[in-house]
């Protein structure tokens, strides 16, 4: 310190650091700040008062008290890392990204250090330096809150396998930790690992049988073993279980919805599904939000309903197709959508007397308010036919100058992944993400003995992919891949393929809407509800056909079938 200290101010400091101790924070930094008005130029002191301030949750006199004390000592390592971890605390990141850097380069390395700067590049969404700050943490302090930290940053990073590989050694570190089995039955959930999943269920009852997590993914797991009565009722249990409001309670009545479409059971799964989302918390953005949408399917006048986008493109594009049945009805339709769809809908049938950006508000009063899949249960239906579109003239004729000048027809078409890119699945960290995919050189293989120009529609292609599928092809295939940026190219450009083969993606809803046309939809295996359990066929996508992976990935039956089914259909347009 800076001169010696009065018997009364060590006095003041010793009785502050008992009283911290003690958990009495408050005090300690009143006790503090007593000693400070006798003898204000004590660094430590200050830097003292600032740590109480801080755990007594008083941050912004706590963030004073530490810039005092780095006045008073310039440069000081420990001071450093206090002030970052307050800035950290009003959720100013990157003053305290700042902080922990100066901190790093006055005291050197340091594993708390380093774990404090990965967790202020976590909350800026900057998670391929926060992994390296990890790291650097991990290599001085194995805790596990470092390993759990490094698990979430590698699937915020997309990295699905090591997201994976990291929560299993959270696991083998903690056996009883809840977290760790819930992000691993996310993961396993998402890879359809089924047998990963039965082993964790079962170790997750065991340890927490009122844990609706478990509950749900037994239901999952009932439902493709073939006893769907089973798990609807595990579905129920774990709503029961979840309090309202809760993300587990709006994934129980979710999946307990898509049981229930799996059966058939349509208008009773579209009551269930409502309640996918907390609709009271809806209600504070959408005041006019329909309690009941099922009640204007028998309503006595016409209204002005204002409907709103809220799931991805192709999810929007399925469940519009209710639409023309309640517009049918008299009411009128205005849309709160994507400029995307906009775009898309803009130049299809009178169905909304408005398409509004979701940026924006509209401007004209409705008498109700609905999200888009509110429209099945508002048109009285339990199943509608797809959503019908019609190409451009002017960019269905470009598109169609662009196909004949890299090559003749027959035009197949291809997509070999589907889903969030790892950057966008950032916002989806606590339910399962469906990443579908096939095999892309085995379908580069099998279109390998087609003649026909291959077109690729793959949304965003990684350029190893592309090379890897063009090697297995062996000539060039035109890459189309520019027209997912644009409904109005993709539906011009989908209209003109011979053959479409792909995973379930936003292509396979437009093409559903041309009349006539139809795909070759590879599923993985368990598929989404909407392809339902079996056969080759779906009631909601006409004409199509249905080629299922067996077990979890294994495609040699699939892509076999479709070897022959594409063969036989090309002979005939060569």
């Amino acid at each position: 310190m800076a001169r010696t200290v009065t018997p009364k101010v060590a006095a003041l400091i010793e009785r502050g650091t008992q009283l911290a101790r003690a958990g009495e924070f408050l005090e300690a930094a009143r006790s503090f700040e007593r000693a400070l008005q006798q003898m204000p130029e004590l660094a430590e002191v200050q830097a003292m008062r600032a740590d109480a301030l801080m755990r007594a949750e008083r941050l912004e006199p706590a963030l004073a008290c530490a810039e005092r004390a780095l006045r008073l000592r310039p440069g000081w390592g420990e001071a450093l890392m206090l002030r970052g971890t307050i800035e950290a605390l009003l959720e100013r990141y990157p003053a305290a990204e700042a902080s922990f850097r100066q901190a790093l380069q006055a005291s050197g390395p340091s594993p708390s250090l380093h774990a404090n700067l990965g967790n202020v590049l976590f909350e800026q969404e900057r998670f391929a330096e926060a992994l390296e700050a990890y790291d650097q943490a991990l290599r001085g302090n194995q805790a596990v809150e470092l390993l759990i930290r490094r698990a979430k940053t590698l699937y915020a990073l997309g990295r699905r396998d090591q997201a994976t590989q990291a929560w299993e050694a959270v696991l083998e570190r903690e056996p009883a930790s809840l977290e760790a089995m819930e992000q691993l039955l996310l993961l396993y959930m998402g890879a359809r690992r089924m047998d990963d999943i039965a082993a964790l269920c079962a170790r997750g009852v065991a340890l927490a049988p009122q844990d609706p997590a478990f509950r749900i993914a037994e239901g999952w797991l009932a439902a493709w073993g073939g006893d769907d009565e089973a798990s609807l009722e595990k579905y129920r249990q774990a709503a029961a279980l979840a309090p309202k409001g809760d993300k587990l309670h709006h994934e129980a009545v979710t999946s307990e919805a898509m049981g229930l479409f799996q059966l058939h059971r349509w208008q009773e799964g579209w009551a269930r599904y409502l309640w996918r989302h907390d609709r009271d918390l809806l209600r504070e953005a959408y005041p006019l939000l329909a309690r009941d949408p099922g009640a204007i399917a028998s309503a006595a006048a016409p209204l002005r309903i204002r409907v709103h986008f809220e799931q991805g493109l192709g999810d929007e594009l399925f469940f519009l197709r209710f639409a023309p049945l309640v517009r049918a009805r008299g009411h009128r339709l205005s849309y709160r959508t994507a400029p995307k769809l906009i775009a898309l809908l803009e130049g299809q049938a009178d169905l909304f007397d408005r398409l509004v950006p979701g940026t924006e508000e509209d401007p004209q009063p409705c008498d109700v308010e609905l999200q888009t899949s509110d429209l099945a249960l508002a048109s009285g239906a339990g199943v509608a036919p797809p959503l019908p579109l019609v190409p451009e003239a002017a960019r269905r004729g470009a598109m169609l100058e662009r196909l004949r000048a890299f090559g003749p027809p027959p035009y197949v078409g291809v997509t070999w992944r589907a889903g969030l890119l790892p950057e966008e699945q950032v916002k989806f960290r606590d339910v399962p993400v469906w990443l579908k995919r096939a095999p892309a050189e085995e379908l580069g293989r099998l279109l390998r003995a087609v003649q026909a120009t291959v077109v690729i529609l793959q949304r965003k292609p990684d350029p190893q992919e592309l090379e890897r599928f063009r090697g297995a092809l062996g000539r060039e295939a035109l890459d189309a891949s520019d027209t997912n940026d644009d409904l109005r190219e993709a539906l011009a450009l989908l209209s003109l393929l011979d053959e479409y083969i792909g995973v379930s993606n936003t292509n396979m809803h437009l093409l559903a809407g041309l009349a006539g046309r139809r795909a070759r939809v590879l599923l993985q295996n368990p598929p989404e509800w909407r392809w339902e359990k079996a056969g080759n066929s779906s009631v909601w996508f006409p004409g199509f056909e249905l080629y299922r992976a067996s077990q979890q990935s294994l495609w040699d039956e699939a892509l076999h079938k479709l070897a022959q089914d594409l063969g036989n259909s090309l002979k005939n347009k060569n």
